[in-house]
């Protein structure tokens, strides 16, 4: 059996309503454990669409600036002054930062979630780099939008 044949085909729109599901639903998550298991099963889905450990580490590593900025931002700003908890934290004993834990926490989530979709696309793309355009493109959105999506896919997976 050629490799070719061994590889499932999937309809492109259900891969781009895949996306769909994912980029919307997690967002709807309350739990930061909600948004992880789903992080955990874009990982599991990762490994079951073949998809190198390799890429998966670089996807993470390239991704690690970002989170940090997202999480901090969260992490030194207000919430919900019902719900923040301020913490003193002394840097290196030269001054002292007030710290949101529950930001932090909401952070945290956020990071979660975006890791979630940035895996997802991956997922969805994996046996055809241009199943999102296809896809997008049978569901009657113009060619140049999804020509335009596709691209910036495509410099997330750092073959721009």
């Amino acid at each position: 059996m050629t490799e070719a044949a061994r590889t499932l085909t999937v309809d492109p729109r259900l891969r781009v309503l895949y996306l769909l599901g994912v980029a919307i639903g997690v967002f709807f998550l309350p739990a930061a454990w909600q948004v992880g298991v789903v992080c955990l099963a874009q990982i599991g889905l990762w490994f079951a669409v073949k998809l190198p450990p390799r890429r998966l580490a670089k996807q993470l590593v390239k991704l690690w600036v970002f989170a940090a900025i997202i999480a901090l931002s969260f992490a030194l700003t207000t919430q919900d002054p019902a719900t923040d908890v301020w913490v003193d934290m002394s840097i290196f004993g030269l001054f002292v930062v007030p710290v949101n834990t529950q930001g932090a926490a909401l952070g945290f989530a956020m990071v979660l979630r975006i890791v979630a979709v940035v895996l997802a696309s991956h997922i969805c793309r994996a046996g055809d780099p241009r199943a999102i355009a296809a896809g997008l493109q049978t569901l009657h959105v113009p060619r140049s939008l999804s020509m335009s999506i596709d691209a910036v896919l495509a410099l997330f997976e750092g073959r721009g």
